[in-house]
């Protein structure tokens, strides 16, 4: 029998903003830039992030620190099809030792602590029920746009925060095995094709 525990919005916890404007990356200027790596949607591709992929860019000072990630953040596209993703180190152990920066293209939800374990945030938003809630309240016919005020009103359960900790290992050993089983599947495709291939004589 499924337990009950209270409801909060997700702006009860965290803190929700859009990622760095379009104008702030495009901004020239020789002084006193950082390089970072900006993250669009097509780096979020799972729930725990290990590594990420983002896009060069040198930042003004202030700014590259006002936008900056830290380890915890969570992301999420501002269109397309939602999904959210964990950063679960710091941005330099996941980016080859840059900074990175959250896209024009994405919210940032950046989680309290003491009040909720990140882990387990990102796997709530993950979740169909919160997917499909977002897409109920998407704006655009051929591409769904999502707000920062949907996303911040976003409603999930709370449980202590030691059975927060239990889920979110849990989702994040299911991740893990998921990516081991699609790993292995590849490499038993690419002998197959290997094998066929010789059996034809059809080699490269």
């Amino acid at each position: 029998m499924p337990q009950k525990f209270p409801y909060v919005k997700l702006e009860d916890v965290a803190t929700v903003r859009a990622g760095i404007p379009s104008r702030e990356i495009d901004r020239p200027s020789d002084d006193g830039v950082i390089p970072v790596k900006v993250i669009n949607p097509a780096a979020l591709v799972g729930t725990y992030l290990s590594k990420v992929e983002g896009e060069d860019a040198s930042l003004l000072g202030p700014v590259a620190t006002r936008h900056g990630l830290k380890e915890g953040d969570i992301l999420t596209p501002s269109r397309g099809v939602f999904r959210a993703s964990l950063l679960e180190k710091e941005p330099e152990q996941l980016s080859g030792g840059f900074q990175l920066v959250a896209g024009p293209l994405c919210h940032v939800v950046r989680v309290d602590a003491e009040k909720a374990e990140p882990a387990y945030v990102a796997w709530v938003l993950s979740t169909p029920t919160v997917q499909a809630k977002m897409a109920a309240s998407a704006r655009g016919a051929a591409v769904r746009l999502y707000s920062r005020d949907a996303l911040a009103e976003i409603e999930f359960p709370l449980p202590p925060i030691e059975m927060q900790r239990k889920l979110a290992r849990a989702a994040r050993d299911a991740q893990a095995l998921m990516i081991a089983r699609r790993d292995e599947a590849r490499l038993e495709l690419a002998i197959t094709t290997q094998e066929l291939s010789e059996i034809l004589g059809f080699n490269a």
